[in-house]
């Protein structure tokens, strides 16, 4: 699924929640939405912190770790005592995984646990260009 795909579903679903946001609160929750692609060198965050996103895809490959609730709680545990930020980024962060399990090829949810959750048989196509 695109970067902008990612980033329209987590602003709808913080919207629909009742959260206004300012362009901070904006920028965090683009940054969550995309943050599970890391482990992708191709996408737009993983040329931005490419000798990252390289080791993650050689090391563990695409939707494992990074798409995982295990890295979700690390990454966004990590802004916990900024409440509004906690909160933003983990509406966006599972948002990117619940849109990633739509899709024919799911995540794995519980890495290290190597099973691929995928919801309503995986459904909704998506186009990569990566």
């Amino acid at each position: 699924m695109l970067e902008f795909s990612h980033i329209v579903i987590a602003l709808a679903i913080a919207k629909f929640l009742g959260f206004s946001m300012n362009y901070l609160d904006i920028f965090i929750l683009a940054l969550f939405a995309v943050l599970p692609d890391i482990d992708i060198p191709s996408s737009v965050i993983g040329r931005i912190l490419f000798p990252i996103s390289r080791y993650l895809y050689q090391r563990f490959g695409h939707r494992s770790l990074t798409h995982s609730l295990i890295f979700m709680l690390f990454l966004c545990n990590l802004t916990f005592f900024w409440r509004s930020v906690w909160c933003l980024s983990l509406i966006a962060y599972s948002s990117h995984l619940f849109a990633d399990m739509l899709t024919y090829n799911g995540v794995m949810l519980l890495y290290p646990y190597k099973r691929f959750y995928v919801i309503f048989n995986g459904r909704l196509k998506t186009c990569l260009l990566y």
